[in-house]
């Protein structure tokens, strides 16, 4: 705990915080607060510390200027009580004077007004992009330090890359924060590809509704999404998805093959998808078939010839030779396993959320039976998969609070 006293300092030595972002307190809030010190007096003592004429920290000296660390509403009611009550003590304000740090003021003035709910999602966001310009701290240092998840640092700090005109309509609340980060994917374009979806008359009254906060965020999201995709084509995606009947079934000679039902069209065959969405024909089922042992041929025994010995008995047991050691034939190779036949894996990896607008990264592996994986890298929103609800489900129920990433 640093060590503190109180001092009267007047009204005019006393200066903002400079890491105060929030810039205009509501006058109907002074009056109520100056009323209620006039009436019980100040409650709490606000806090700052002693600077020289260029705002450097120094040793508290009688006439030295104050930066307040908190209290700005305090000194303002006290400035409007002395106007109404001159000569009744209000020329002066008690200020807790600590020796505070850049730092330390910094979070003081966080903490005055994310108590009070006082900020804004622009003033959240600029305070955020002043500590990282002057501290040098990381979203995930900013997170931990002010209490809130790394993501939602990252998308209070997004907002900045908006135009002037809509962060001056996310501070006065006519769009909301949602709303403006559902419009980022398409400031992230360039100017050209802006003009070119704004040419469509139907997107700009989209646009210019959604600019006016007449628009759900959903829908601008799935309205800009949908453009987006236009303009830039999604890649090809591998299909999990089989047909619902089973092919045809042919025999062509010694093999047997699956061809397409021609009531489903040339589109419905029966084929395997690789991992790069290409058609992959079954392999044929070859019949395997069990060679038959080998009969030595009887012997030929001539008319003239006396007939052939018969086999002599046995040995008692104890003179029987010893049996000749078994030696074993090495395996038959194995026969390629038919689909039917054959494992096949699918690996799904997760990155961890990252505050993108179309989620977080996932990959993808892919194997048949012991063969080398195939892997693919995609967002989540911008998958175009007929993907198994179960694989689905299972993508959806993932959180992004089960992860952490530094920055």
């Amino acid at each position: 705990m640093k060590d503190s006293f109180i001092a009267l300092v007047p009204l005019d030595l006393i200066n903002e915080n400079p890491y105060q972002v929030r810039k205009e307190i509501p006058h109907d809030h002074i009056g109520n607060l100056a009323s209620d010190i006039r009436a019980q007096g100040l409650l709490e003592n606000p806090a700052g510390r002693a600077v020289d004429k260029d705002g450097n920290p120094i040793p508290w000296s009688e006439g030295c200027e104050i930066q307040l660390a908190y209290g700005h509403c305090r000194h303002q009611a006290f400035y409007l009580l002395d106007g109404m009550y001159a000569d009744q003590g209000y020329d002066k304000l008690p200020v807790k004077i600590v020796e505070y740090t850049d730092e330390e003021m910094a979070l003081a003035a966080w903490s005055e007004n994310e108590t009070r709910k006082q900020l804004n999602p622009v003033e959240r966001a600029l305070t955020f992009q002043q500590w990282i310009n002057r501290f040098g701290w990381t979203q995930a240092m900013i997170a931990e330090k002010v209490r809130l998840e790394r993501s939602t640092v990252a998308n209070l700090l997004r907002l900045l890359s908006l135009p002037a005109g809509l962060l001056t309509a996310i501070s006065d609340g006519s769009v909301s924060q949602r709303q403006a980060t559902a419009m980022i994917p398409f400031y992230e374009l360039s100017q050209s590809e802006q003009d070119q979806l704004c040419a469509n008359k139907d997107f700009d009254d989209f646009f210019s509704a959604a600019w006016m906060g007449q628009v759900n965020s959903d829908t601008i999201r799935e309205r800009i999404n949908a453009a987006i995709a236009e303009i830039h084509p999604a890649p090809a995606q591998f299909d999990f998805t089989v047909p619902n009947e089973a092919p045809i079934v042919v025999e062509a000679g010694d093999e047997v093959l699956a061809v397409p039902d021609p009531e489903y069209g040339e589109e419905q065959a029966w084929l395997q998808k690789d991992i790069e969405g290409n058609d992959v024909v079954p392999e044929p089922v070859q019949p395997v078939e069990e060679p038959e042992p080998a009969k030595e041929p009887a012997p030929i025994i001539p008319a003239n010839q006396p007939a052939l010995p018969t086999a002599p008995v046995p040995a008692p047991m104890a003179q029987q030779p010893a049996a000749a050691p078994v030696t074993e034939m090495p395996a038959a190779p194995a026969t390629p396993k038919t689909w039917a036949e054959s494992q096949y894996t699918v690996t799904l990896g997760f990155q961890p959320e990252d505050g993108h607008e179309m989620g977080r990264q996932v990959f993808i592996s892919t194997r048949r039976n012991d063969g080398s994986p195939n892997f693919l890298v995609a967002r989540i929103g911008a998958w175009k998969w007929n993907m198994p609800w179960q694989l689905e489900k299972l993508i959806n129920d993932l959180h992004p609070e089960d992860f952490e990433v530094e920055a």
